[in-house]
């Protein structure tokens, strides 16, 4: 695969304005540039990396709840899913969330858009800074 056009903009963002410790959702691209350009913390990464780690019953289960964020049909529904996982700061919404997921775009336009360039969509949904 290759990284999506508008992300050579994307990480340098995200590294400015992001604190290094905060947690991302995003889709489970192994070329995830929030993860690999950034250096930030995902929610959960590609089953490339994480299943031959051991750790598959993890990642299904965190993909599950991954895409009932993305599939949220209100912003209720989906605060209460961000609230299930323990909560995050940041959400990636780019073409490759919406080939995964069948992603109401509406629903996320309640939170605050940090980034909005060549299709990819950053929203802060927590409270950091």
């Amino acid at each position: 695969g290759k990284l999506e056009t508008g992300v050579s903009t994307l990480p340098e963002f995200v590294k400015d304005a992001t604190e290094k410790d905060t947690l991302f959702i995003t889709g489970d691209d192994h070329l995830n540039p929030v993860s690999v350009l950034s250096g930030r913390n995902i929610y959960v990464g590609s089953e490339l990396y994480v299943y031959y780690h051991g750790y598959g019953t993890e990642m299904y289960r965190r993909y599950n709840e991954i895409k009932r964020i993305y599939e949220s049909e209100s912003m209720e529904e989906l605060k209460k899913n961000i609230e299930n996982i323990g909560g995050a700061d940041y959400l990636l919404l780019s073409k490759n969330e919406h080939s995964q997921y069948d992603v109401s775009d509406d629903v996320f336009n309640a939170f605050e858009c940090l980034y909005d360039e060549d299709g990819i969509k950053l929203y802060k949904i927590g409270s950091k800074n």
